[in-house]
């Protein structure tokens, strides 16, 4: 249909080809590595993705077949989890399989619906209540109260960190990459000064 609106146009545009995107990795990269483990793995296990390269600015998690009758995506089939390198991934193993104590991990979600100059994403609020109704063991931080500073704080005194926001990606300096907070970007270079003993992001 003819739309005479040229921002409808362009974001029907960008929607168009971030689907094109997301069938061509789910059908070169994804799909292809669970058909080769799914069948060893109980539904909805946890993939660790190691990307490396251009590969790092894909989102594999959200691969998929958004289009036509047939629709099928990653997140149906497995969890997704980042790891930077094998080293990393094995390290916070060791220190899980050693660590004391069998009480439920605290979880600090942080939901952007609004942040200052970055288009509105409302779903944010609904994703974070979705993990507040599955597990009471979560600090909530939404909107304005979820500034960089209070975050970083916060990440020292819980074990996992969901991020519902935007984020930037810094090609040429992937330190300067970042999570689009109320009061500014969170940078991956602030996290990493951090140091995090118990923390899976």
């Amino acid at each position: 249909t003819y739309c005479s609106d040229p921002q409808l146009t362009r974001a029907d545009d960008f929607a168009k080809k971030l689907r094109q995107v997301l069938q061509k990795l789910w059908d070169v990269v994804v799909s292809p590595i669970m058909e080769h483990l799914l069948p060893t793995l109980p539904a909805k296990s946890r993939i660790w993705w190691c990307q490396t390269s251009h590969l790092c600015a894909l989102p594999l998690h959200a691969a998929g077949i958004y289009s036509g009758d047939v629709r099928e995506a990653a997140h149906d089939r497995c969890v997704s989890s980042y790891t930077p390198n094998l080293a990393v991934l094995l390290e916070a193993k060791r220190r899980r399989a050693t660590s004391s104590g069998s009480a439920q991990p605290s979880i600090l979600a942080v939901s952007q619906p609004e942040t200052p100059g970055q288009p509105a994403i409302p779903s944010t609020r609904v994703e974070v209540q979705k993990l507040v109704d599955m597990t009471s063991n979560v600090s909530w931080f939404n909107g304005p109260s979820a500034t960089r500073g209070a975050v970083l704080e916060q990440m020292k005194h819980h074990s996992w960190i969901h991020l519902a926001c935007h984020g930037v990606q810094s090609p040429e300096r992937f330190t300067d990459s970042a999570f689009m907070l109320h009061d500014g970007p969170l940078r991956l270079s602030d996290i990493m000064a951090q140091s995090f003993e118990h923390t899976q992001l």
